[in-house]
C-alpha cells in the first residue's frame, strides 16, 4: 500500500526533530529530514540535485541569505555601539522588568525580517540584568512575543499575500484578526510572562520623568519600518503604471537594514577593526548555513512529486480521499503546510487558493461567514508556523539560548492550541454579529 504523502511530510518533520535532540546539531537535523523527504517523496538523483541547485542560485535564497546577515550585522552594530544597553535602559525606566521582556521582542516583531528573533534575543539577555531568568524561558518569552503582530500587521507579506488571495479588502483582514493579537498577548502573559521574577529595583521606580530618550535608539528601527513601506509603496505605484514590475520580497528589508546600518554608523561611528569582527562573525556564518538549509528543505516542499502533482495538491486530494469536512480541511491544510515550510508566505500561497475553493468564495456565503472562516484558517497556518522545526525564528532564537529545539516546541504547543481555541470561537462570534 502507497504510504500517503501527509505521513512522508510529517515524518520529515520528526526526524528533524530526534536528530536535534539527539546531536543538538540543528544544522546536520535539516539536512537529516531533507534527505529523508527527498528520497521517500521519489525524488531521483537529478531532480534532487536540479532541487538543490535551483534553490541555492535562486534570487530569492540569495537575498535571503543576505537579510539574515544584515540582521546579525545590525545586532551586533547596535551592541557594540552601546544602543543595546542604553535601549534596555529607556524600557526598564518605562515599564517593569517583567514587561519590558516582552515589550523588546515584541518592538521588532513589528519589522517583518526572516529570522528577527535573533535581533531581540540580545535584548531580552539583556533585560535579565540579574540572571534570575532560565535560558529556556528567555527563549520561549523571546519567541512568543516576537511573533504577537503578524495575525494582521500589514507590513507581513504573509498578510498582504492572504488579501490578494481571498480579494478582500485589507482592512477587513485587519479588523477581523486584530483580535488574535490580542489572545496571543493574553496567553503569552499567562503561560509565560507571569513566571518572571520581579527585580529588586522594580519597587523603586523613580518618580522623575525617564532620563533617557527612547526616539534616538529606537531609529534604526524606524528607519527599516519606513524604508520598507517607502520600497514596498514605490513597487505597487510602479506595478499599476508598468504592469509587470516584479520586486524580490526581501529586497525593501535588505534595503531598510543598510540603511539603518548606515545612518546608525554616522551617529556612532566603529573602526575598521570592530567592523571587521562583526562582518567575519561566526554566529553569521552559523546561521546563514542553517537558513540556507531550511531554503533546500523548502524546495523539495514545493518542486513537483514524480507524479506532476505539487505536495499539497497531493495532500489535499488525501483528505478528500479520507472524508475529511470542509472546516477540518480549511484547518488541517494550512496547519501541516505551516508546519513543513516554516513560513507564513509558505502556508498563504500553498494553502489559501484551495482553501477559497473550498468555503466559496464569491459565491452565497456570507462575508461573515468567510472572513471568519479565513481568519480560522490563518490562525491553523500560523500554529503550524509556530511550531515548525523549520521556522527560521525557532531555530535561531533556540541556538542562541542554547535550549532543545524538541522540548521548546513541546512547551509552545499548548499555549498555541489555546490561541487557535480562543480564534475558533471568535469566527462563532464574527458569524453570529454578521447574521
Amino acid at each position: 500500500m502507497e504510504i500517503p504523502t501527509v505521513i512522508k511530510v510529517l515524518s520529515s518533520l520528526v526526524v528533524i526533530l530526534i536528530v536535534s535532540q539527539i546531536t543538538r546539531k540543528l544544522l546536520l537535523s535539516i539536512i537529516a529530514g531533507t534527505i529523508l523527504l527527498a528520497v521517500w517523496t521519489g525524488h531521483s538523483s537529478t531532480s534532487m540535485w536540479e532541487t538543490v541547485i535551483g534553490n541555492t542560485l535562486s534570487s530569492s535564497t540569495l537575498m535571503l541569505i543576505l537579510v539574515i546577515f544584515q540582521v546579525i550585522w545590525l545586532s551586533s552594530q547596535m551592541a557594540r555601539a552601546g544602543i543595546m544597553e542604553e535601549l534596555v535602559v529607556a524600557i526598564r525606566e518605562r515599564v517593569s522588568h517583567r514587561m519590558s521582556i516582552a515589550v523588546l521582542p515584541a518592538v521588532i516583531g513589528l519589522l517583518p525580517m526572516p529570522g528577527g528573533a535573533i535581533f531581540s534575543a540580545p535584548l531580552v539577555d539583556s533585560c535579565d540584568t540579574e540572571g534570575n531568568l532560565s535560558p529556556e524561558l528567555k527563549t520561549r518569552i523571546n519567541f512568543w512575543f516576537r511573533h504577537v503582530w503578524e495575525y494582521w500587521w500589514p507590513l507581513y507579506p504573509g498578510i498582504l499575500l492572504a488579501v490578494e488571495i481571498c480579494r478582500v479588502s485589507l482592512w477587513q483582514i485587519m479588523i477581523i484578526q486584530f483580535p488574535i493579537t490580542l489572545f496571543t498577548i493574553i496567553v503569552g502573559y499567562f503561560w509565560f510572562l507571569r513566571w518572571v521574577p520581579h527585580e529588586k529595583n522594580d519597587d523603586k521606580k523613580p518618580s522623575t520623568e525617564p532620563t533617557t530618550k527612547l526616539l534616538p535608539l529606537v531609529l534604526p528601527i524606524l528607519i527599516i519600518v519606513g524604508t520598507y513601506a517607502l520600497v514596498v509603496l514605490g513597487h505597487l505605484i510602479l506595478q499599476k503604471f508598468t504592469g509587470n514590475f516584479e520586486l524580490n520580497k526581501y529586497l525593501p528589508m535588505c534595503i531598510g537594514l543598510f540603511a539603518a546600518m548606515f545612518v546608525l554608523n554616522k551617529e556612532r561611528p566603529l573602526d575598521f577593526n570592530v567592523w571587521k569582527n562583526i562582518i567575519l562573525s561566526k554566529k553569521a556564518f552559523v546561521f546563514a548555513g542553517i537558513v540556507f538549509a531550511v531554503r533546500i528543505y523548502g524546495g523539495f516542499l514545493s518542486a513537483k512529486l514524480p507524479n506532476g502533482d505539487l505536495v499539497v495538491e497531493q495532500m489535499r486530494a488525501e483528505m478528500f480521499d479520507w472524508g475529511f469536512p470542509v472546516l477540518a480541511a480549511v484547518i488541517i491544510l494550512p496547519f501541516i503546510c505551516g508546519l513543513t515550510t516554516g513560513i507564513t508566505v509558505g502556508f498563504v500561497g500553498a494553502s489559501f487558493p484551495i482553501i477559497v475553493t473550498l468555503i466559496g468564495a464569491g459565491t452565497n456565503v456570507s462575508s461573515s461567514y468567510f472572513l471568519g472562516t479565513i481568519a480560522v484558517a490563518y490562525c491553523a497556518g500560523y500554529a503550524g508556523v509556530l511550531l515548525s522545526p523549520v521556522h527560521v525564528c525557532m531555530i535561531v532564537t533556540s541556538e542562541h539560548f542554547k535550549t532543545k529545539l524538541m522540548n521548546n516546541i513541546a512547551v509552545l504547543a499548548i499555549p498555541v492550541g489555546v490561541v487557535f481555541s480562543a480564534t475558533l470561537l471568535w469566527r462563532y462570534v464574527i458569524i453570529a454579529i454578521g447574521n
